[in-house]
């Protein structure tokens, strides 16, 4: 009797005690399947470049945006974000693009894998993309950091950090 008890009480309230932890892919799937981020804003970019005697020319416009993705746990009543995004696009003006999209994986509010896609498009509207997988725990490699004109490690370092500040605020709720 003590064994029954056991079996068919125990061990589903244990199970049921543990959160869950997802895969890249399930992740992929629960952010495609909600379809709309819970959490978007956006900002406005402007790339300037130094002239010698006349100040700065702006040599490019264009825009970035956040979004956070969401898991609702209802037998905890709580949702857990899964996924967030940032996506900056910008428009050189002579007819060329970059695209920068960041996806930032996380499990029990802990980033575990970081993905990069750098699109370009050029003057004959080839498009080149370029996807790079991080590990957050490992060091990232010279090549991936020279094929940025930015510091990639430190965007990727602030905007988690902003993400783990609104993990924070949502779970202080």
């Amino acid at each position: 009797m003590k064994k029954l008890f056991l079996l068919f009480f125990l061990i589903p309230a244990l199970s049921c005690a543990q959160d869950k932890i997802f895969s890249v892919v399930q992740i992929d799937s629960i952010a495609n399947k909600n379809g709309n981020s819970l959490h978007d804003s956006y900002s406005n970019i402007k790339v300037e470049k130094k002239r010698f005697l006349w100040g700065k020319k702006t040599i490019a416009t264009g825009s970035g945006k956040n979004s956070l993705y969401e898991y609702d746990d209802r037998t905890k009543r709580k949702t857990i974000v899964v996924k967030a995004t940032y996506l900056e696009k910008i428009n050189y003006f002579d007819n060329h693009s970059k695209q920068i999209l960041i996806e930032f994986y996380y499990n029990l509010h802990m980033l575990f894998f970081v993905r990069v896609t750098n699109s370009t498009v050029d003057k004959k509207a080839n498009k080149l993309d370029t996807v790079y997988e991080i590990d957050p725990e490992k060091e990232i490699s010279k090549d991936i950091t020279k094929a940025f004109e930015f510091d990639i490690k430190q965007l990727i370092f602030s905007k988690n950090e902003d993400y783990q500040k609104y993990f924070n605020y949502v779970n202080t709720k």
